[in-house]
């Protein structure tokens, strides 16, 4: 049914710049107060809970103090992939975004480093200043799902996973120091601020020259996010050029949030999409447009919600199966008509949706 509703919506959006029924600066404004802040300040807190658990873990290890971190680190995953896909301001800035999610990862470097790590007990990784330092691989989520859900995790419930642990720590404390950094400078209204040069942009700025470059950059994001989803997430799982699917290539596997993470990515792409204001800024004959995409994120969301949590349980489950290829077909769908709305609203249609130009 999807895939027919696809067909029907390629047909292009008439062009509308003209007669925007909202101002750009409203727009943007609305991206930042609706969304960027408040999806970071929630980043920020539960990065903030992951540290403290895990450093309590380190404390007094046993199984409930580790269920515990393994709980806030659940919530950590989603938080940020509501979050991750924002193309522009502070996550942006420096190597921030691989610190925290050294993904796509196909040739399994983060796995390798970190084993290498804990098998030789490297004392440079198991504190904060000197992890971080080391290859961004060993510092984010994807390394601290692995120390607290990898082969050798029960070790944490006891004495003997006290390297384990106080790496985990180490991890966790940078981790949460970015966020912290990133929820600070979201938050920040002065004079050179990210909030600042996009809602005042300078025609001699290193930024953003023109409110029209900054919805451009935000209707970037959406498509981004639909290609990273799609290409980076989900492909590699059904590894449609094989037939054959691969559980284990799938993010969050071992922590069983693969599918939450699907889920919340959609969730934080649609969060964005009405913060930002896209379909009342349509005008009537170009509404069908912003309808559409409200359409097909509310799909994925709901074929998310049908995968189950062990991905390898999911592959062979047809509802599973079922879920994923809707998502895959769904972002597909979404790029189409996110093209029908950079037309609608007179932007740049045909940019690279992996780097956001």
């Amino acid at each position: 049914m999807r895939l027919i509703a696809a067909a029907a919506f390629a047909v292009l959006a008439s062009p509308a710049l003209a007669a925007n029924a909202i101002p750009f600066h409203d727009m943007i404004a609305g991206m930042i107060d609706d969304y960027a802040r408040p999806k970071f300040a929630a980043f920020a807190t539960s990065t903030a809970t992951l540290r403290d658990t895990v450093a309590g873990l380190c404390r007094a290890p046993s199984a409930e103090a580790l269920n515990k971190a393994q709980d806030a680190f659940r919530t950590t995953v989603v938080a940020y992939s509501e979050a991750e896909f924002l193309r522009m301001g502070p996550l942006q800035i420096g190597d921030r975004e691989e610190r925290l999610l050294f993904w796509p990862d196909s040739k399994g470097i983060a796995l390798r480093q970190v084993q290498a790590a804990l098998g030789s007990k490297d004392p440079t990784a198991a504190a904060p200043d000197t992890l971080q330092g080391k290859s961004v691989a060993m510092q984010g989520l994807a390394a601290v799902e692995f120390l607290l859900f990898g082969t050798g995790a029960n070790d944490l419930a006891s004495a003997a996973g006290a390297y384990r642990c106080s790496y985990a720590s180490a991890a966790s404390t940078l981790i949460a120091g970015i966020a912290d950094t990133i929820n600070a400078e979201w938050i920040a209204t002065g004079a050179g601020s990210a909030a600042d040069s996009m809602l005042n942009p300078q025609p001699a700025s290193s930024d953003y020259r023109t409110e029209l470059e900054v919805i451009n950059k935000m209707a970037a994001t959406l498509t981004f996010g639909n290609d990273a989803i799609r290409d980076q997430r989900i492909a590699p799982i059904l590894s449609l050029s094989t037939g054959v699917p691969k559980p284990r290539s799938a993010l969050f596997w071992r922590s069983g949030m693969t599918a939450k993470a699907l889920e919340a990515n959609f969730t934080g792409l649609l969060d964005y999409f009405r913060a930002a204001r896209f379909e009342p800024a349509l005008d009537a004959a170009n509404r069908w447009v912003g309808r559409s995409i409200v359409f097909e994120f509310e799909g994925a969301i709901e074929a998310a919600k049908e995968v189950p949590q062990s991905v390898e349980g999911a592959i062979k489950d047809p509802e599973g199966m079922l879920g994923l290829r809707q998502m895959y077909v769904s972002t597909g769908s979404l790029d189409t008509l996110d093209e029908n709305l950079a037309v609608a609203l007179g932007l740049s249609a045909g940019f690279s949706a992996l780097d956001g130009d």
